[in-house]
């Protein structure tokens, strides 16, 4: 069936005005419709990566537990990964970067990741500390002091590794030329903003 589509018209556009005819009661009674190529693709790839965020959230706390026998510090940890979505919001809202669900997604669970294995570290060396008999008062303060450093090495080191993906500069190692704003900048950029 040819539809006369204009082209100029974004599809979020088009689904913010349809939900509020619907609303409004302004579509023919009995009128059905049912979302489907982009908006259907878009909609299963949401599902998927909600289902494996949580998943992964869940193998996570189970694994912490198991090795800190504590679930108090497994919701310590797991406090780190929540925290980390006022990161990500903020350095989307910061390069005015709509949430990508593909992408984006794929950041905020490698993100996770990253933010996990960094609390494990500092728990871990606080109870080091504390099973040395320091007060858990005097072993955080150790534990961020000592091991500080490497998290910030490792954080400055994924800055810097993303920040050309980031910024929208690629590099062509077939022609040996660099590329600033190329198509893979628009695929990768919201997933290296978001870690």
């Amino acid at each position: 069936v040819p539809v006369g589509v204009d082209e100029n018209v974004v599809r979020a556009e088009c689904l913010k005005k349809l939900d509020e005819a619907r609303a409004a009661g302004q579509l023919p009674a009995g009128a059905i419709y049912r979302l489907t190529g982009e908006s259907e693709d878009q909609a299963e790839a949401s599902r998927f990566l909600m289902q494996a965020f949580v998943i992964a959230l869940l193998l996570i706390a189970m694994i912490l537990v198991a090795q800190f026998n504590s679930v108090l510090q497994t919701f310590i940890v797991m406090t780190s990964v929540i925290m980390s979505f006022i990161g990500i919001n903020l350095s989307l809202v910061i390069h005015a970067q709509k949430f990508g669900v593909i992408m984006t997604g794929i950041g905020v669970v490698s993100l996770a990741g990253v933010v996990v294995n960094n609390a494990i570290v500092l728990i871990d060396f606080i109870n080091i500390q504390v099973a040395e008999g320091k007060s858990p008062e005097e072993a955080c303060v150790i534990a961020g002091k000592t091991r500080m450093r490497p998290v910030l090495l490792t954080a400055v080191t994924t800055l810097v590794g993303l920040l050309p993906m980031v910024v929208g500069i690629s590099f062509d190692f077939f022609t040996f030329s660099c590329i600033i704003g190329g198509d893979s900048v628009v695929w990768w950029r919201p997933m290296a903003t978001a870690v």
